[in-house]
C-alpha cells in the first residue's frame, strides 16, 4: 500500500454499529481499498461519542474535527443547517486527513450513516 486514508463519518443519532460498518464497507469497496489502508476515523464533535465504540472496535484513533465551513462535493440541506457543511463525512475526512477525497460520501443502506475517505497526509 503506497498511501493511507482517513474515514470521515456522518450519522444520525439512531445510527447503529451496523449502519457505520455498512457505510465504511461501501466507501472502501467504491474506491477499491481494503481496511488495511485506514489509519484513522474522524467526525464532528457532537458525533464523537456515537463513533467512539466503533473506532475502538476497529482499533483506529478517532478525531473530532471542525466541519463548519468546509466545502464538500455533496450538499445535504440537513447537514448544511445542522453543521454548516454539505456533508459531515466529507468535511471530517478532509479536515482530519489533509488530503483530497477519494470519492464522494457513501450513504449506508438504511440512510443513518455516511462515510467518505480522504488521503491521510498528516505525519505521525
Amino acid at each position: 500500500m503506497s498511501f493511507s486514508v482517513v474515514a470521515g463519518f456522518g450519522a444520525t443519532a439512531s445510527a447503529s454499529w451496523e449502519d457505520l460498518a455498512d457505510a465504511l464497507s461501501g466507501a472502501l469497496v467504491a474506491v477499491g481499498l481494503s481496511q488495511e489502508a485506514l489509519v484513522a476515523f474522524a467526525t464532528c464533535a457532537d458525533k464523537y461519542a456515537l463513533l467512539q465504540p466503533f473506532a475502538a472496535q476497529w482499533q483506529r484513533p478517532l478525531y473530532a474535527v471542525v466541519v463548519r465551513g468546509v466545502k464538500t462535493p455533496t450538499q445535504s440541506p440537513y447537514s448544511l443547517q445542522a453543521q454548516g457543511t454539505g456533508s459531515v463525512a466529507e468535511a471530517a475526512a478532509l479536515s482530519a486527513g489533509g488530503g483530497a477525497l477519494l470519492a464522494p460520501r457513501y450513504i449506508a443502506s438504511q440512510r443513518r450513516a455516511t462515510c467518505a475517505l480522504a488521503y491521510w497526509l498528516n505525519a505521525s
